[in-house]
C-alpha cells in the first residue's frame, strides 16, 4: 500500500508540472505576442505621424516650391521634438533628398545622417511596389551603427490625390529610451539585440536563442526562478534583423511545485487515515460502512448530489469533505460555463463590431469608400441580368469648409451627419448612401431604365438640402454639387464608373454650384481643360491679364448715373477672354479668390477717385463683389480700411456686394464683421438677392444697405406672375427695412418701368449699357454720355452673364 501511494504521488506530481510548465511556456509566448504588437504599435504610430504631414496640402505646396516659410513654421527642431522623431526627411520623386532635418535627442549621440537612412531603404525598390507607391511602408532599418523605425508616406494633397511630389520619412532609433518606453507600454521586460551584434554571437545561448527564434518563436527557462521568449523582429524587407526576448519570473513554476508539495502532503495525510482505518477494520461495523461510503461515492457518476455516512468519525468528516469539494467543483463548474459563454458572446459583439468599423464611416455610421465600391459591383453584375441601368452620384457640399472654419469641427461634424439623414430620406428603399471622406457622399442607384431617373433623385436630394438645418441653437443651410454618372454596361470598372460621376461634380461646380450634371465623354477633355486654366491663372496678375470693367448703376427715378460695379475679367493671352463664371470657381476652389478680390477692390478705388475727381462727382459710389472667402478671412476690415487709405477714397463712396449664402455660414462673425465696416462707413449690398434662403426675420439681422434683386425674376417679368409677385414683395421687404433696391439685368424698357413703378431706386444691366472699359466709362461720365445715359436704349451687345 505505501508503494502504491508512492508510485500515485509520482504520477500525479509529473502529470502536475507537465501541465504548470507548459501553461508557464503558453504565457511567455502571449506576453512575447504583447511585447511584438507594442513594437509594432510604437512603428503604426510613426506612420500615421507620418501621414499627417504627407497628406498636407501646405507639404505639396512645400514639394514644390520649397518655401521657407513651411520650413520656418514646421520644421525647427523645437517645434518637431514632441514628435519623438530623430529624422524627419523629405525626398523627392528622383529619390533625392528634398529637405532633412536631423534631430539631436539624445545629446550623447550624434544626429543620424539622411544619406544612410536612404541608402538603407532604397526607394527605387520601394516604388516597385505598387501598394507602397500609394499608400507607403513603414518598419526596421539597420544602419551602421544604429537600429532605427521608419515610416515613408507619398507627398499628396490633404484629400490625398496626386500625382505624387516625393516622399516624406519620419525616422526614430531604436535605442535604450525606445525600448523603456516599451517596457512601460508592455510591463514586460523587454530585450532586443542585433542579429549581427557581435556580443550576441559571443553568447552560446543567445546564439542558440536566435537560431531557433528565426524559425518560430522559442520559449527556455534560464534557471528555476526566470524563463525567456525568443522571437527575430524583421526589417522593412521582411529579412531577420533583432532578436527580441522578455524575461519574466517563473511563478508558474513555483506555484505548480508549491502544488506537489501539497499535494504530497495530503496523500501522507491520506496514508496516514488510510493506515488508522486499517487499523479499525477488525471492526465488521467499520468495513460495512466503508462500503456503504463506496456505494455513495460511485452514484456520484450517475447523478447524485452528495454522500451520506451515519455517524460521528473520520468517515462522517469524509464524507462532509467530499460533499464540500463537490459543491466546489459544481460551483466552478457553473462560474466557468458563464464564463465561456460571456466569453463567447464577447468576441461575437467585438467581431461584428470590428466588421462594422471596417466597412462604414464613423461619423455618420454609412457604408465606406470599400463597402460601397464593393455594392457598384455588385450592382453591375446584377443588372446583367436584369437589363436595368446602374447610377453612380457624387455629392461634394457647396462652402462646407466654410461653416466648418467658421463654426468649428463640432458643428461641421453635426452638418455632415444632418446631411446623411437627408440623403437616405431623399433615396428609394434598396439604394446606397455612402461618405467618401470630408465633405463627400456618394449614392447607387440601381434597377433603373434610363437616366432620367438618376436625374429627378438628384432634383429631390437638391430640393431636400434646401431645407433649414438646426445645428446647436444655430439655423444653418446646405447645399451640393451633383455629379451623376449613369451606365447600362455591366462591364465598366466600379472605379471609372465614380469617377465618372466626380468629374461630372466638378462640372456641377463650375456651373454654379447646388445643381446636377450628367456626366458625358466631353467631360474628361473639360477636366484637362480647368487643370490648364487654374495653372494659367496662377500667373494671370502678375502678367497684368486680370483687367476690371465697370457696368453703370443708373437712378431710375431721374435717369442720372449714380455709380458702378467692378467686374473682373481675364484676358488669356492665347484663349481670348474667359468668361467669369469659368474662372472664377476656379480661383476661389484654388486659393487665388483672396488676392485677386483685393486687387481689383484697390483698382476699384483709384478708378473711383479719379472719375471723382476728373468729373466732380462728390456722390459717385464704386461697388465691389466681396467674396465669402474675403469676409472669413479674420483681417478683412483692416484691408479694406487699409484700401481705402492708400487709394484715397471716402468710405462713403464705396458699396461691398455680399451674397446670402455667405450671410447664412456663420451668422454672429459675419455680423460682427459687418457693423465694423459700417462702422468704418462703408454700405453694404446683398447681392442676387431671391435666389438663396433669407427670410426677414433672418435679413433683419444683418446690417444690409441695399438689397440687389436678382437677374433670374428681372428678366421674367412681364412673362411670369411669380416673377412679379417675388419682385413685389423684395420691395415691400425692403420699404419695411428701409433698405434700398437695385433690380439686376434690365433689358427692356418694360423691365424698367416696372421697377421704377414699384419704386426700386436704381437699375442695372444692358438696357443702360453693358460692361464697359475705363476709357468707354468715362466717356460715359461726359455731358454727352450722360444725356444718352437719361434715354435708357439698350445696349448693342447682346445680354451676358454677369461676373462674379
Amino acid at each position: 500500500m505505501v508503494g502504491l501511494v508512492f508510485g500515485i504521488y509520482l504520477v500525479a506530481a509529473r502529470l502536475m508540472m507537465h501541465s504548470f510548465e507548459s501553461i508557464e511556456r503558453n504565457d511567455a509566448s502571449e506576453n512575447l505576442m504583447r511585447a511584438k504588437r507594442g513594437f509594432s504599435q510604437t512603428i503604426d504610430d510613426i506612420y500615421t505621424k507620418a501621414g499627417d504631414w504627407s497628406t498636407w496640402d501646405d507639404t505639396y505646396e512645400f514639394m514644390a516650391d520649397h518655401n521657407a516659410k513651411y520650413v520656418k513654421s514646421n520644421l525647427l527642431p523645437s517645434a518637431v521634438s514632441m514628435l519623438k522623431l530623430d529624422v524627419i526627411m523629405f525626398v523627392d520623386t528622383e529619390g533625392k533628398v528634398f529637405h532633412a532635418l536631423p534631430i539631436r535627442r539624445d545629446h550623447a549621440l550624434e544626429a543620424p545622417h539622411p544619406g544612410e537612412i536612404l541608402a538603407a531603404l532604397d526607394l527605387q525598390q520601394l516604388q516597385s511596389n505598387p501598394a507602397v507607391s500609394s499608400r507607403g511602408a513603414s518598419g526596421l532599418i539597420l544602419l551602421p551603427h544604429d537600429s532605427m523605425m521608419v515610416a515613408v508616406r507619398p507627398v499628396l494633397t490633404s484629400d490625398e490625390k496626386g500625382p505624387s511630389r516625393g516622399w516624406v520619412v519620419f525616422g526614430r532609433r531604436l535605442g535604450d529610451p525606445e525600448i523603456a518606453d516599451l517596457r512601460a507600454l508592455t510591463h514586460l521586460n523587454i530585450g532586443m539585440a542585433r542579429l549581427d551584434d557581435p556580443a550576441l554571437q559571443d553568447s552560446d545561448q543567445l546564439n542558440v536563442a536566435a537560431g531557433e527564434a528565426s524559425k518560430k518563436d522559442f520559449v527556455e527557462p534560464l534557471d528555476e526562478r526566470t524563463i525567456a521568449a525568443y522571437s527575430t523582429v524583421k526589417d522593412l524587407w521582411g529579412e531577420p534583423a533583432l532578436l527580441l526576448s522578455i524575461q519574466k519570473p517563473r511563478t508558474i513554476y513555483q506555484q505548480g511545485l508549491d502544488t506537489v508539495s501539497l499535494a504530497r502532503t495530503l496523500i501522507l495525510v491520506a496514508g496516514a487515515i488510510l493506515g488508522a482505518v486499517i487499523l479499525l477494520v477488525l471492526e465488521r461495523s467499520a468495513l460495512a460502512r466503508l462500503s456503504r461510503l463506496s456505494m455513495e461515492v460511485e452514484k456520484i457518476g450517475s447523478g447524485a448530489s452528495a454522500v451520506s455516512v451515519s455517524g460521528r468519525d473520520e468517515l462522517t468528516r469524509l464524507a462532509k469533505r467530499i460533499n464540500q469539494m463537490l459543491a466546489q467543483l459544481r460551483a466552478g463548474e457553473e462560474q466557468l460555463r458563464v464564463h465561456n459563454d460571456n466569453l463567447e458572446l464577447t468576441v461575437q459583439e467585438r467581431t461584428q463590431q470590428i466588421e462594422h468599423q471596417a466597412f462604414h464611416d464613423k461619423l455618420t455610421g454609412l457604408p465606406n469608400r470599400a463597402l460601397f465600391m464593393d455594392r457598384i459591383a455588385f450592382a453591375l453584375s446584377k443588372s446583367s441580368r436584369t437589363n436595368s441601368g446602374t447610377a453612380t452620384m457624387f455629392l461634394d457640399l457647396d462652402n462646407f469648409k466654410l461653416v466648418n472654419d467658421s463654426l468649428g469641427h463640432g458643428v461641421g461634424d453635426s452638418l455632415l451627419i444632418a446631411v446623411a439623414d437627408r440623403l437616405n430620406e431623399a433615396i428609394r428603399p434598396g439604394d446606397t448612401v455612402a461618405r467618401m471622406g470630408g465633405d463627400e457622399f456618394t449614392v447607387l442607384l440601381e434597377d433603373l431604365h434610363n437616366v432620367e431617373e438618376a436625374e429627378m433623385i438628384g432634383k429631390r436630394i437638391l430640393q431636400i438640402l434646401r431645407r433649414p438645418i438646426q445645428l446647436m441653437n444655430r439655423e444653418a443651410f446646405a447645399s451640393a454639387s451633383i455629379g451623376i454618372a449613369f451606365t447600362s454596361d455591366s462591364f465598366i470598372a466600379p472605379e471609372a464608373l465614380l469617377k465618372n460621376a466626380d468629374t461630372a461634380m466638378y462640372r456641377a461646380k463650375a456651373n454654379g454650384k447646388a445643381n446636377s450634371v450628367v456626366w458625358n465623354e466631353s467631360m474628361n477633355d473639360h477636366a484637362i481643360e480647368r487643370l490648364e486654366l487654374e495653372t494659367d491663372l496662377r500667373r494671370a496678375l502678375d502678367n497684368r491679364e486680370i483687367y476690371v470693367d465697370y457696368q453703370p448703376l443708373v437712378d431710375l427715378t431721374t435717369g442720372s448715373l449714380e455709380g458702378a460695379e467692378a467686374l473682373a475679367r481675364w484676358k488669356h493671352p492665347t484663349r481670348g477672354i474667359v468668361p467669369p463664371g469659368m474662372f472664377i470657381p476656379i480661383a476661389e476652389d484654388a486659393g487665388m479668390i483672396i488676392s485677386i478680390g483685393y486687387w481689383i477692390l484697390e483698382e476699384a478705388c483709384l478708378q473711383a477717385v479719379e472719375w471723382q475727381q476728373s468729373f466732380g462727382l462728390k456722390e459717385f459710389t464704386m461697388s465691389v463683389n466681396l467674396s465669402g472667402k474675403q469676409l472669413q478671412a479674420p483681417d478683412v476690415v483692416e484691408r479694406v480700411a487699409d484700401t481705402l487709405e492708400r487709394t484715397g477714397l471716402l468710405a462713403t463712396s464705396l458699396k461691398l456686394e455680399i451674397t446670402e449664402s455667405v450671410l447664412m455660414a456663420n451668422r454672429e462673425d459675419v455680423v460682427a464683421k459687418m457693423n465694423r465696416l459700417r462702422a468704418l462707413g462703408v454700405r453694404l449690398a446683398l447681392d442676387d438677392f431671391g435666389t438663396g434662403y433669407s427670410s426677414l426675420s433672418t435679413l433683419s439681422m444683418f446690417p444690409i444697405d441695399t438689397l440687389k434683386i436678382d437677374r433670374a425674376f428681372i428678366s421674367r417679368l412681364g412673362d411670369e406672375d411669380e416673377a412679379m409677385a417675388v419682385v413685389e414683395a423684395i420691395m415691400a421687404m425692403s420699404r419695411s427695412m428701409k433698405m434700398d433696391v437695385t433690380g439686376e439685368g434690365v433689358e427692356t424698357e418694360y423691365q424698367m418701368n416696372v421697377l421704377r413703378a414699384l419704386g426700386c431706386h436704381t437699375g442695372q444691366g444692358y438696357l443702360f449699357a453693358k460692361p464697359l472699359s475705363v476709357s468707354d466709362f468715362s466717356e460715359q461720365l461726359s455731358d454727352r454720355g450722360r444725356r444718352a445715359l437719361r434715354v435708357g436704349k439698350p445696349g448693342k451687345s447682346k445680354p451676358d452673364k454677369k461676373a462674379a
